[in-house]
């Protein structure tokens, strides 16, 4: 027969308190999440200008720039937010791993051959 856990959000989310994440690197990588969305929607309202206002008469090169740095900043925010998620993760991962070696580590032999 089947057991099932029922594990509890909450008890989810204390697992992961206990593995201590690094506050700051997740906090940052979020503010990175959020900027990469604002500033990707920034995206259509340049290209919006740019396509209502396009000639060759008046294409400006500040303009193309702007889209091009706003295109730039958006990937940057969005690889340096990857990157902290992965790096915050891969720790969690690590500490509930420790966890649950130092458990296994510590029960006594009997427990194991059951």
């Amino acid at each position: 027969m089947k057991k099932e856990n029922n594990v509890s959000s909450k008890q989810f989310i204390d697992l992961i308190k206990k593995t201590n994440p690094p506050k700051l690197k997740l906090s940052m990588a979020i503010v990175m999440s959020v900027i990469t969305t604002l500033v990707g929607l920034c995206v259509p309202l340049f290209t919006k200008n740019l396509v209502d206002e396009f000639s060759l008469s008046t294409l400006l090169g500040g303009q193309i720039a702007l889209l091009a740095a706003v295109l730039l900043a958006r990937a940057a925010a969005g690889g340096i937010s990857v990157y902290l998620l992965s790096m915050v993760g891969n720790g969690i991962v690590a500490g509930i791993r420790d966890r649950l070696w130092r458990k296994l580590i510590s029960l006594p032999i009997p427990f194991l051959r059951s």
